[in-house]
């Protein structure tokens, strides 16, 4: 789903890639204590996927970020 409500995060986590030189913000993937993560994928819009604890993190994140 489109959610610009964390646009203030990405904002955020674009800084500290700036600052350690890390490159453009692809994804951000965040851990959580609910049933599901959250893939924050920035663009004009920001889009949210909610997915498992038990999914593949490094190998979702490799797919969406390639």
């Amino acid at each position: 789903y489109k959610d610009n409500g964390w646009y203030g995060l990405i904002v955020q986590i674009k800084r500290m890639g700036a600052f350690f030189n890390a490159g453009d913000l692809k994804l951000a993937y965040l851990g959580s204590d609910d049933p599901n993560d959250f893939v924050l994928l920035p663009g004009n819009e920001i889009s949210v996927l909610l997915v498992n604890h038990k999914c593949p993190r490094d190998r979702l994140i490799s797919v969406l970020s390639g």
